[in-house]
C-alpha cells in the first residue's frame, strides 16, 4: 500500500487539515493493475483503513482529514469501514459523482450522519449543473489558475 498525508494550509499558511492519498497497489511495480483490475475493491475506501490503523488523532491531532471517495465507494457502508468520528472526516468526491437524484440522495444521507463533504475537479462550466451538490458541500476545491474567482463567487453566496 502507498499512502501520503498531505497538509492543507489556510490563508496564513498554517496547517488546517490533512488529505490522505492512498492506493492499494504500487502501479509502478505492477502496471497491469492500472488496467482492468483497477476497480477491484472500488467499494473499499483505502484512506479509511489508514485512519483506523494509525488512529485519527495520531494522523491529524485535532484537524480534519480529507479522504477521497470514488463514485462506487460512496454507496458502500462507510460507517462499517471506520471507527473515526464523522465530524473529523471529510469525504472528498469529484465530478464522477453526478448531480442526479441517486447521488444527491446519498450525499444528503451522509450529511445527516454528520459526515463533512468536499468536491474537487469541477470546472466553472459545471457549476450550474452541480449547484444542488455544491450546496451540500462543506468544502469546494477550486483551481485558481482555471477559475475566475469573481465569476465563481455567485455560486457560493447564501
Amino acid at each position: 500500500m502507498l499512502a501520503s498525508l498531505i497538509p492543507l494550509f489556510d490563508k496564513d499558511m498554517m496547517t488546517c487539515a490533512y488529505s490522505i492519498f492512498a492506493q492499494k497497489q504500487d502501479l509502478l511495480k505492477t502496471p497491469y493493475a492500472a488496467g482492468s483490475g483497477r476497480f477491484d475493491g472500488a467499494g473499499y475506501i483505502t484512506g479509511l483503513e489508514i485512519v483506523d490503523s494509525s488512529g485519527i488523532d495520531t494522523l491529524s491531532g485535532s484537524k480534519e482529514v480529507f479522504i477521497a471517495v470514488n463514485e462506487i465507494a460512496l454507496f458502500t457502508d462507510i460507517d462499517a469501514q471506520t471507527k473515526a468520528p464523522h465530524d473529523k472526516l471529510v469525504l472528498l468526491i469529484d465530478a464522477e459523482v453526478k448531480p442526479d437524484e441517486m447521488h444527491v440522495k446519498r450525499l444528503i444521507e451522509l450529511k445527516n450522519k454528520h459526515y463533512k463533504l468536499a468536491i474537487r475537479n469541477i470546472t466553472i462550466d459545471m457549476f450550474e449543473d452541480y449547484r444542488v451538490i455544491l450546496k451540500l458541500m462543506d468544502y469546494i476545491f477550486l483551481d485558481h489558475k482555471k477559475i475566475k474567482i469573481q465569476v465563481a463567487r455567485v455560486y457560493f453566496q447564501t
